[in-house]
């Protein structure tokens, strides 16, 4: 199974926007899930984990936070790089994030820079 991308994005529309470019563009998989939760639900499958090359994430969607998220992956040892994503929090610390709006040059770019690191 090729390297898959997930989209957590709790608006249907970006999140599909999302999706076709890393599918249209990068000619990567993606899953697209709403909320952290369920993303913890697909990485329980030691088949998907291992698939996953990145997490494209909003940070406010319901129940976990983003960076809620991406600490709890750090804490399950997981591996995978994450791209944050926001219109009105910016994180603090070394996590890969890109302010709404943004556009999808600036996605493209980000999301092969941490696809390659």
């Amino acid at each position: 199974m090729s390297k898959i991308v997930l989209v957590i994005e709790d608006d249907v529309t970006i999140g599909c926007l999302l999706t076709q470019v890393i599918r249209n563009n990068l000619k990567l998989g993606c899953i697209q899930i709403s909320d952290a939760e369920s993303a913890f639900e697909l990485l329980d499958c030691e088949s998907s984990e291992k698939n996953v090359a990145l997490i494209v994430s909003d940070i406010i969607l319901p129940g976990m936070t983003g960076l809620q998220m991406a600490d709890e992956l750090g804490a399950r040892g997981l591996k995978i790089p994450v791209l944050l994503i926001s219109s009105n929090i910016k994180p603090d610390g070394n996590i890969a994030y890109l302010q709404k709006p943004f556009t999808i040059k600036d996605f493209i770019s980000k999301v092969e820079t941490l696809l390659t690191t």
